[in-house]
């Protein structure tokens, strides 16, 4: 299970990754093509404002750390 945000989140992670050096590309290009595999079989949670006022709240309150 897993929110949409995370589709862009993982991109952004392993973007991040190949440009600091700690993937070659073809590493890169196989994390990303098979997380766009997995990511067919998550359940996707769709983001609502609900949602994201209330990650907000947890952020601020507790030490979490977003990618």
């Amino acid at each position: 299970m897993s929110s949409v945000i995370a589709y862009v989140e993982m991109h952004s992670a392993f973007s991040r990754r190949r440009r600091s050096g700690h993937l070659t590309a073809l590493q890169f290009r196989s994390a990303v093509d098979q997380f766009v595999m997995d990511w067919q079989a998550y359940v996707r949670i769709p983001l609502h404002s609900d949602i994201i006022d209330r990650a907000a709240r947890l952020v601020e309150q507790h030490a979490l750390r977003t990618l």
